[in-house]
């Protein structure tokens, strides 16, 4: 187990001076915790992301902004794997209490992984991610696991 862990180290350090991180991109995620996603390059390596959105369902409306902080790996021309802590804080609006949260303010801490695809020919991405969290403060759940599809326009 330590030699696989040593050896996946190895190999996200050697990719890391490849990687090439667009400066900013812009478009829609859709997912549990979709929204309007905007993510500004802070260097060849590292991004920030921040997501806004809302939730609407039977017993009860959220509205919500996660920022998360991306480590990103060159996998191939185009494609990267990407990696980092993530934050979500927002409120929630119940007809019916859920479990122990109350309407108000809510925090979600956790991180989240995923894989993008920039076109070459055109400035358009495409992602696949996955945004695991814990509840915080006023969750009306202790583990949030938020897959999602996302396109952006690159610029």
């Amino acid at each position: 187990m330590k030699r696989l862990l040593l050896l996946l180290i190895l190999a996200c350090t050697l990719q890391i001076g490849k990687a090439q991180v667009n400066d900013h991109a812009i478009g829609v995620r859709g997912g549990f915790g979709g929204g309007i996603t905007y993510q500004h390059g802070l260097s060849d390596i590292n991004r920030a992301e921040i997501i806004g959105g809302f939730g609407v369902n039977n017993d009860a409306l959220s509205l919500r902004a996660a920022l998360a902080y991306q480590w990103v790996f060159d996998i191939g021309v185009g494609l990267n794997v990407y990696a980092g802590p993530s934050a979500t804080v927002g409120a929630q609006f119940f007809d019916t209490p859920v479990g122990n949260a109350e309407d108000g303010l809510f925090i979600l801490l956790g991180g989240q992984l995923g894989i993008d695809y920039n076109f070459q020919e055109f400035p358009v991405m495409l992602s696949i991610d996955i945004m695991p969290q814990v509840g915080v403060l006023n969750s009306n759940q202790d583990f949030y696991i938020d897959p999602a599809f996302a396109i952006r326009y690159v610029f």
